[in-house]
């Protein structure tokens, strides 16, 4: 029968349809549907869910009656639009924060040697000067040349680590690994089963 130009089908079975079967819904009623396609000719799985295999049975049925399957109201398109942009920005967020930290993971070690190389020269600048400042025995000239040979090593030191961290700043940038898979975005809206009817 038709209810204002749309078909009403009268389907075998003991569970009530009292609810809008959309793409993901489980339960009895679902697989009662899926019997009955079964049933009629129109194939589809027996799972309980109302998945894109029951969807294609569904519109086969629509189709052989002569209508088109039912189509997703404007509310439930927007509504997929939405969690799908939330999805894309979600993951591109993830890649920038991924890339930012694995810089970061290759540049720090090398501050750090940098401001331990440059504190080991300070510390020895101000042990190479106390020592000038002293009058000189055989063991202050021992003293500062120690203390000398300090200074010119960790001016040695300062300048490798200036060099491996301009190195590390101008290398190009590595290609971040994949992001971690985030849940799958939903899949684009299909046809409601509104108007099917248990008898």
């Amino acid at each position: 029968m038709e209810v204002n130009g749309r078909p009403v089908f009268a389907l075998r079975g003991s569970v009530p349809m009292h609810r809008t079967i959309a793409p993901g819904s489980k339960g009895a009623d679902v697989r009662q549907l899926q019997r009955a396609l079964r049933r009629l000719g129109f194939g589809g799985p027996l799972t309980g869910v109302f998945d894109q295999a029951t969807i294609a049975a569904v519109t086969r049925m629509y189709t052989k009656k002569g209508y088109e399957a039912q189509q997703p109201s404007l509310a439930d398109r927007q509504a997929y639009d939405t969690l799908r942009k939330a999805v894309q920005t979600a993951q591109e967020t993830l890649a920038t924060e991924q890339q930012a930290l694995d810089q970061g993971r290759d540049v720090l070690p090398l501050k750090v040697k940098l401001d331990n190389a440059e504190a080991d020269m300070t510390a020895a600048k101000r042990a190479l000067k106390q020592a000038e400042e002293r009058r000189l025995t055989p063991e202050d000239e021992a003293k500062l040349a120690a203390a000398d040979a300090a200074v010119r090593a960790a001016e040695e030191k300062l300048a490798a680590a200036e060099q491996e961290l301009e190195a590390a700043r101008t290398r190009p940038t590595p290609t971040p690994p994949p992001p971690p898979q985030l849940p799958a975005s939903p899949p684009p809206p299909r046809p409601h089963l509104r108007e099917s009817a248990a008898r």
